[in-house]
This record gives C-alpha cells, sequence and structure tokens, in this order.
C-alpha cells in the first residue's frame, strides 16, 4: 500500500486494517502513508495482526497534525518462527493545541525480530503527545524499541513510555495452577497484551 491520506478541517476519518495470515509465512506486507489532518479533526490508525505468521512487515506511517486536531496511532502485531516486523509512526504535531497518541503491542517468539520506532514532534504552543511501546519477548526473539521525542516549543509536551521484556511468570504460573499447560497459559497471556 502506499497511501496519501488527507483528512479536511473538522472531520473524523478511521482507518482499521486487520490481517489474518496462514502458518507458513513467506508474506510481505508493506503499507506506507503520508498524512495530512486538518484543523479541529481526528484521525485514527489500527493495525492488528495478531493470527497466522507475520512473514515480513515493514509499516511507514508519517503524519503532521494541524490546530486542535488529534492523532491516535495503534499497532498490535504477534510474531514468531522466523518473522520480521519493523515499525515506524511518525507524528509532527504542528498546530496549536494539536494531540498525538502513538501506541505499539508487539510479542515475537521464536526467531522473530522486531524494531519499533515511535516517534513524535511538537513545535506548537499546547501541543501535547504520548509514545507507548510494549514489547514482550520468548525463545531467542529479539525485540528493539527507539521511542523518539522532539519538542521545539517551550509550551509543547511529550512524553514516552517503552518496555521490553518476558512474560511475567507469575501470570502464567497462576493460570498452570488451574489447570493450563504453559504454552497455553503463555497464549492467554499474550493475548491479554494484545487484546
Amino acid at each position: 500500500m502506499q497511501a496519501e491520506i488527507e483528512v479536511d478541517d473538522n472531520a473524523y476519518y478511521e482507518y482499521n486494517e486487520v490481517h489474518f495470515h496462514g502458518e507458513d509465512g513467506g508474506i510481505e506486507v508493506i503499507p506506507k502513508a503520508r498524512i495530512k489532518l486538518g484543523r479541529n479533526s481526528h484521525l485514527i490508525t489500527n493495525f492488528f495482526l495478531l493470527k497466522g505468521r507475520v512473514g515480513v512487515f515493514d509499516l511507514d506511517y508519517e503524519s503532521e497534525v494541524l490546530e486542535n486536531s488529534s492523532l491516535d496511532m495503534t499497532a498490535k502485531i504477534y510474531g514468531y518462527g522466523d518473522d520480521k516486523i519493523k515499525i515506524r509512526e511518525a507524528g509532527r504535531l504542528i498546530g496549536k493545541s494539536s494531540r498525538g497518541l502513538i501506541k505499539s503491542r508487539i510479542a515475537v517468539k521464536d526467531n522473530a525480530v522486531s524494531e519499533i520506532i515511535n516517534e513524535l514532534t511538537a513545535s506548537a504552543p499546547q501541543a501535547r503527545g504520548h509514545v507507548d511501546c510494549v514489547e514482550i519477548i520468548q525463545g531467542n526473539a529479539q525485540a528493539k524499541a527507539i521511542p523518539i521525542v522532539n519538542v521545539t516549543h517551550e509550551f509543547a509536551k511529550i512524553t514516552h513510555e517503552a518496555a521490553i521484556g518476558r512474560i511475567d511468570k507469575k501470570q502464567v504460573e497462576t493460570l498452570m495452577s488451574r489447570g493450563l499447560e504453559e504454552e497455553k497459559a503463555i497464549d492467554i497471556v499474550v493475548g491479554g497484551m494484545l487484546k
């Protein structure tokens, strides 16, 4: 996908993309979008790939947000085998009182690899944003999170959180004490994080 999206003033736009892939891998998904959001508008993007092998995934969304508008981008992906996941979501808050939220929830296991780059820039008064990335790894998987926050106006503010780690052992043990096998307990914990 090569998308150019323009959301006019006083408009609302929601774009949901949900993928279901087979178990063999080999799929390439390479969505690219350049987004311009007008004044007093709201944009939501959701990308979910939670069933089947990811294959190769390379998402690159870049957006520009004008006065009194808000941006909400979410990506949730579960990769395994030798899946390769790369996400770059960027928002430029250039209008007064613009808002931005970029959120990623990624789980990788086996030999899967993920690299998540979430970027927010605020260059206008009262612009506010938050970057939130959580990744879970299992087995030989590798995960990288790169939150980029850039503020160039003294009355703007952006915050970020990034966490990478394994599944909470206590949660898995609690489910296993109720009769679940370890693999099923892990799938439930990961599924809960991704929901």
